[in-house]
């Protein structure tokens, strides 16, 4: 049942929250008997909130005053809100108007403008002009509360209710004997002005009818031109918005229009000094048409010159293939002077040695003979004592008898061994002399071969100093073949480096295709690592270059040996059958390196080379923790896994076998750093398939 909630004085809503909106044509009447008429009108509306329907009885009068009934309680679902709406539409025939349902199929804008111009509704936000006064005085009594409260004040009657408007009622026919009273004639003139009376109702109630008629096509018109003028309104606003783009259209073309002046103006400014340019330029070239007769003669004269340039610059050429030789010559000497320095050095290095090692004997030897002859000293201090007390002393047993013939025993090896000790010591001292004897003639006869180096390099670097051919231009017609044989031969000249490719670029491990991995001839004889290998790898001849590459197909025979921080070596062996590192899940990863560069290295050993990245990673397998060292090629897409010998088996051995792999790694030209693997799972899982040598072959 609809109550009167004097509360409500305009009802909020969104535009979306209208689900339907009924209106009606304003009414003319009066709220009590002998009161002044009032112009009313009827608004019915359905507001969804939420999931619930509430429904919206709202009376207008004279645009100043609203009354607005609903229903107690939340409101009903959007299945069961029409019974709501058709009692509040029964309600407002049964006052006598005639609501008509508002068209909402709209766009949201057309609907916020249907919204905006209702009288009882407002959107939120919106400012009101004139708000409309709400209370309980003057407030329409619905029907239903009407029928309500008689049923409950009013008594039983027999007689029928009176009707609003009572129909006309015809005076009887006056009889005979009331003709005859003396009152008759009164009456008979109050019944024609009652019937007159009657009559004048009549044309009245049908002038009612047909100006109420007049009223609802006025009103229906009046609605149809608001609809009519909504529609004009947002069309308007939609061509206020055209043209507020055009004007903006407008002063970006005005814009663009002044910078064409601003650009013809300096196009103007530029053709006038082009011009000023033009005419200069023909000036200059009436010059040069004047000084070309004379360029033509001294080019003649520099033809000559040039003649006699290149005659020279063939001698030149000839002596400089002459000095290459002689420079070749020592070169060669140098070679064989730098071979017998580093003989020398190596039997320098082993004299030292062996004088170190007989300096420690002799150091042992007069360590021992200083205890035996402290022994032997207090073994003769003893023998003094026992002789002192033998004399005083002759009635004791014979124990002491045995313990004196004892000590006297002990005394005579010490003696013996402080004899043997000085007899080691003076042939430790003899060899000691002997070597000092050799490391000085070593000595000497590397001091010999330094000057002869010394002497050797100045009498062959003035010669290519002074040379004729450093003040003429390189000519490559010109010079020897054998010279540039020698060149070609002694120096590489280095390949350009590819771009170094981020950490971050490295394709995932589902796009990344490296191929098997190739088996290693484990019959080929592995290189000597005699002393002249390894110093001819150490030192390069003079004038040649160091090599930029690492042959590291030599690994994969013999390994390599890297020391950790204790000095305990660490031999990193090549494993053919890994053509990467597997990883069956993110958390057995303990650690990750990878290098910051890229090096150059031979991976085949046949000098065949290719920029290489270097990657360590540290596994966790059940209670071990393993560690694996990976080279991968960049332009040969492989990898090449080198595993330790022994794999860790405490934490110092670990640490000292993740030493030992950055050890390798820095051999070869790598220089490693260590990658994050902390925050979350994802990060960790982004990070790792970023790594090229890894594989994730079990779940993540």
């Amino acid at each position: 049942m609809l109550a009167l909630d004097s509360t409500i004085g305009c009802i909020e809503v969104a535009e979306s929250e209208v689900l339907d909106l009924f209106r009606s044509a304003p009414v003319t009447r009066s709220s009590s008997p002998g009161s002044r008429p009032e112009s009313m009108e009827a608004h019915l509306c359905a507001i969804r909130k939420k999931t619930l329907v509430k429904v919206y009885l709202t009376f207008v009068v004279n645009d100043r005053k609203i009354f607005v009934y609903t229903a107690p309680g939340k409101g009903t679902s959007e299945a069961e809100y029409s019974r709501d709406l058709e009692e509040a539409l029964e309600c407002a025939r049964a006052m006598g108007f005639s609501p008509e349902r508002v068209d909402l199929s709209y766009s949201p804008a057309m609907r916020e403008v249907v919204v905006r111009n209702s009288k009882i509704l407002r959107l939120p936000g919106a400012k009101v002009a004139a708000a409309l006064k709400q209370g309980l005085a003057g407030a329409p009594t619905l029907p239903i509360a009407q029928k309500a409260q008689v049923k409950e004040e009013a008594p039983p009657a027999t007689t029928a209710p009176t009707p609003l408007l009572s129909p006309a009622i015809q005076a009887p026919p006056a009889s005979r004997q009331e003709a005859s009273e003396p009152g008759s004639q009164p009456k008979a003139e109050t019944g024609k002005a009652h019937q007159a009376l009657l009559a004048e109702r009549d044309a009245l109630t049908a002038q009612l009818r047909q100006l109420s008629l007049q009223h609802q096509q006025d009103a229906e018109e009046l609605s149809a031109a608001r609809e009519a003028c909504a529609a004009l309104t947002a069309e308007k606003e939609a061509i206020l918005g055209q043209a507020r783009q055009t004007e903006e259209e407008l002063h970006v073309k005005e814009a663009k229009a002044a910078q064409a002046l601003d650009e013809a103006a300096g196009l103007a400014t530029r053709l006038e000094a082009l011009t000023r340019q033009h005419a200069s330029t023909e000036q200059e070239h009436e010059a040069m048409v004047e000084n070309l007769a004379q360029a033509r003669q001294d080019l003649a004269q520099l033809a000559e010159e040039r003649d006699a340039a290149l005659e020279s610059e063939r001698k030149a050429g000839e002596r400089q293939r002459e000095t290459a030789a002689k420079l070749e010559e020592a070169h060669l000497e140098l070679e064989r002077l730098r071979r017998e320095r580093e003989d020398a050095s190596q039997r320098l290095t082993a004299v030292t040695q062996e004088k170190e090692r007989q300096e420690q004997e002799l150091a042992e030897l007069r360590r021992l003979l200083s205890e035996t002859e402290a022994a032997q000293d207090a073994a003769q201090h003893r023998a003094a004592l026992l002789e002192q007390q033998q004399a005083t002393a002759e009635s004791e047993p014979d124990d002491l008898r045995g313990e004196l013939q004892r000590i006297g025993e002990e005394r005579d090896d010490a003696l013996r061994r402080a004899t043997a000790s000085d007899e080691k010591l003076g042939a430790a001292e003899a060899e000691l002399a002997d070597l000092r004897h050799d490391l000085a003639d070593l000595r000497r006869e590397l001091e010999q071969v330094q000057a002869e180096r010394d002497q050797a390099l100045p009498a062959a670097a003035p010669q290519l100093e002074k040379s004729p051919a450093d003040d003429w231009p390189y000519r490559p017609h010109l010079e020897s073949p054998k010279v540039q044989q020698k060149d070609d031969g002694s120096r590489q000249s280095p390949l350009p480096l590819p771009p170094n490719p981020a950490f971050g670029e490295v394709a995932r491990f589902e796009e990344f295709n490296v191929p098997q991995q190739q088996e290693h001839d484990w019959s080929a004889t592995p290189p000597s690592s005699g002393p002249t290998a390894g110093a001819d790898v150490a030192s390069p001849p003079p004038g040649q270059e160091e090599p930029f590459f690492v042959p590291l197909g030599d690994l994969a025979g013999g390994g390599f040996h890297f020391g950790a921080d204790d000095g305990a070596p660490i031999l990193f062996m090549l494993e053919s059958g890994l053509s990467a590192i597997e990883v069956r899940n993110t958390e057995d990863v303990l650690e990750l390196h990878h290098s910051i560069n890229n090096a150059y290295l031979s991976p085949e050993g046949n000098g065949g080379q290719e920029s290489c990245q270097g990657y360590i990673c540290c596994l966790r397998k059940e209670d071990k923790k393993e560690v694996f060292a990976a080279i991968y090629g960049t332009q040969s897409k492989r990898t090449r896994v080198y595993l330790p010998e022994e794999q860790p088996q405490d934490d110092d051995s670990y640490v000292r076998t993740v030493r030992g792999a950055i050890c390798f790694a820095e051999e070869v030209g790598l220089m490693m750093e260590p990658v994050s693997l902390e925050g979350s799972a994802e990060k960790k899982m982004e990070r790792l398939k970023r790594c090229p040598a890894l594989r994730l072959v079990g779940p993540a």
